[in-house]
């Protein structure tokens, strides 16, 4: 495998507060979107996105690359599901995470949630039904806000339309996430693994492939121009209520409206 680039940061620019990560080694090259966390509260002195994020880090570096797709999952789930088993966290966010992983022994990519990549410029990306609905809520909240005068920077300290769909989202991550329906959506938090939810494309020597997050709302065919586009679309939006609709937007003295990460890489 070559790396060609590979970049991530945080939507608040500090690295410490990044729920999003990559990794490395001779088997797997991996994307790692831990889940926003809803709840106040941390676990171990981080959030619980960069909890799940770091826990499925070590588990991919224990993961046997001969095995198949949903062993893989499982394993990388049931490691999840131990490290917090001693915990104390029925108050706070359960730790979950969307994963993207490159199997180079089998040459075969393995989605398990909403990351995105692309194949020699044919692009694969998902956008859970659940979110397409309370994002579109939290625009017209917003919208209306907008209407009556609160500014862009009053609802950018104060998310209005955010708060007003929290409870949703604590909800929808109960009860849809590994749920088999159609407002049900895969992610790695410890519950079984859904095999119909996981997403296999097979390739091989020589492919380009690129892996991100879903901070990245356009893959282009470099990280520069990736950044370009996420530049451009959140100067026209920076609340995310129109072309990045989205169920947060950008805070202020934050950078984006989330995480993101980008590996581009011959196979």
């Amino acid at each position: 495998m070559k790396l060609i680039e590979s970049f991530t940061i945080a939507k608040t620019g500090m690295e410490q507060a990044n729920e999003d990560g990559y990794y490395i080694d001779n088997s797997f090259v991996a994307v790692i979107d831990g889940a926003t966390s809803k709840k106040s509260g941390n676990i171990q002195g981080i959030s619980s996105g960069r909890f799940a994020m770091q826990k499925i880090k070590e588990a991919l570096k224990k993961v046997n690359p001969k095995d198949t797709p949903i062993e893989i999952l499982t394993f990388i789930n049931n490691f999840l599901k131990e490290s917090v088993k001693s915990l104390d966290i029925k108050n706070l966010d359960t730790p979950a995470a969307s994963i993207l992983i490159c199997n180079l022994q089998r040459e075969e990519i393995i989605l398990y949630g909403d990351c995105a990549y692309s194949v020699n410029g044919k692009t694969y990306k998902i956008i859970k039904n659940a979110d397409k609905v309370l994002s579109q809520k939290r625009a017209e909240i917003i919208k209306n806000a907008l209407n009556n005068g609160v500014s862009i920077s009053e609802i950018r300290q104060n998310d209005i339309g955010r708060q007003a769909i929290i409870n949703d989202l604590i909800n929808q991550a109960n009860n849809f996430a590994n749920f088999n329906n159609q407002n049900g959506y895969p992610c790695i938090n410890g519950t079984d693994i859904i095999e119909s939810f996981i997403k296999i494309e097979k390739i091989k020597k020589k492919d380009e492939i690129i892996m991100c997050s879903d901070g990245y709302p356009v893959i282009e065919n470099t990280l520069e121009k990736s950044e370009e586009k996420l530049k451009k679309l959140l100067k026209k939006d920076i609340l995310c209520i129109s072309e990045l609709c989205s169920t947060k937007g950008v805070k202020i003295g934050d950078i984006s409206f989330d995480d993101r990460t980008y590996l581009r890489f011959i196979v």
